[in-house]
């Protein structure tokens, strides 16, 4: 979807990833994702950043008062670093946020001033889900750069499906 003008030869590509989902499709997506905004970075001569969100640490303990922020990024860790060396990405280039990623993303993407974000989506089925996921669907409202939505080989092959039978 492009939503502006602007350039993005030499600006920033920007992929959003949930580390927190570790099931094949989410796997699969994420390489997809972090792939395609690799190949237009490359292309367009841009800087590639990678943000994810996480759960605030107090919705995601059982335990509020004792978790700590350490030990809700601590099971992704291994992740981040496994993409940061893959498609060499800095440090400085990794955002990784608590909160919603509905909020997280189009905040970030507005912080660096975007050209593109890449995201994907998984989530729902029937024709309004294969049309777009909850996240994505949220996101795209708040994006003010130009958006690529990918979707994994599954959920394309349900569209088709889908439509095949209207």
């Amino acid at each position: 979807m492009v939503r502006h003008a602007r350039r993005w030869r030499e600006g920033r590509v920007l992929a959003a990833v949930d580390v927190g989902n570790a099931d094949g499709q989410h796997r699969e997506l994420q390489d997809q994702i972090i792939d395609q905004a690799f190949q237009i970075a490359e292309l367009a001569h841009a800087e590639l950043h990678l943000v994810s969100a996480h759960p605030l640490p107090a919705l995601a303990a059982p335990a509020p008062q004792f978790q700590r922020r350490d030990q809700v990024l601590e099971p992704y860790q291994a992740h981040y670093q496994s993409l940061q060396d893959h498609f060499d990405i800095p440090d400085e280039r990794l955002h990784i946020a608590d909160g919603p990623a509905d909020v997280i993303i189009p905040l970030v993407a507005s912080q660096l001033n975007v050209a593109v974000t890449v995201i994907g989506t998984v989530a729902r089925t029937g024709i309004a889900g294969a049309l777009i996921g909850n996240t994505a669907e949220a996101v795209l409202d708040r994006l003010e750069s130009d958006v690529l939505v990918l979707k994994t080989a599954q959920i394309n092959q349900h569209l088709l499906t889908v439509l095949a039978e209207d």
